[in-house]
């Protein structure tokens, strides 16, 4: 007797787990019953904060750096992308043109972002100088006041 289309068996094994799937996997989504963690306390302060700003100096840059590639990046994805004289998903009529009308404006909000990288990185280069700095200054300011208790105290006691 000759088997329909529609009463054929699948190849293979059968996958296990319910049908629908979450997120194309072929299971339910997690469920919401796992226990919540524990939150660790708060930190053991010492009243002691140390601060490497020859490490925010190298960060900074680093950041300078990573600015530089973002930049050249964008600007090599951007040439890229305006030198093709037919679109990446085609030109067809059929598919091409139709994924093309969908995807233009996610592919040029990319571009977008992408031009934006190297002007956050050189913001972020910019507040760990500051940060640096700030720290720095407030360690020359505080040696300075704990020199300035100690005449005082100098001179008291004679």
């Amino acid at each position: 007797m000759p088997t329909s289309a529609a009463n054929a068996p699948l190849p293979g094994p059968e996958v296990p787990g319910p049908a629908g799937g979450y997120r194309n996997a072929p299971v339910t989504a997690p469920g919401f019953d796992s226990p919540v963690p524990d939150i660790p306390g708060p930190p053991d302060l010492t009243g002691v904060l140390s601060v490497d700003t020859a490490s925010l100096d190298k960060a900074v840059v680093v950041a300078g750096e990573a600015a530089g590639e973002a930049a050249g990046a964008a600007q090599r994805m951007e040439s890229a992308m305006d030198s093709s004289p037919t679109p990446p998903w085609g030109d067809d009529p059929g598919l091409g043109q139709s994924f093309g009308s969908v995807f233009a404006e996610p592919r040029q909000a990319l571009a977008q972002a992408l031009k934006t990288v190297p002007e956050v990185l050189r913001e972020l280069g910019e507040a760990l100088q500051q940060t640096s700095r700030t720290f720095a200054d407030t360690d020359d300011e505080t040696f300075d006041l704990a020199r300035s208790f100690t005449t005082a105290i100098s001179r008291d006691a004679v």
